[in-house]
């Protein structure tokens, strides 16, 4: 998992951004973003599939 700590408000805002307009970013950089970001219903990070 990334490090949610890392980089507090700052990291987290340029992440939901990162991701929000993945068309105007490398892949590279949403892929680190959706590594950093996680849902709050469920607590695993976006675009994973859960098991049932």
């Amino acid at each position: 998992m990334g490090h949610p700590a890392a980089g507090g408000g700052r990291e987290r805002a340029a992440a939901e951004t990162a991701v929000a307009e993945p068309a105007r970013h490398d892949w590279r950089l949403v892929d680190a973003a959706l590594d950093r970001l996680v849902c709050p219903d469920c607590g695993d990070r976006p675009g994973r599939l859960r098991r049932l």
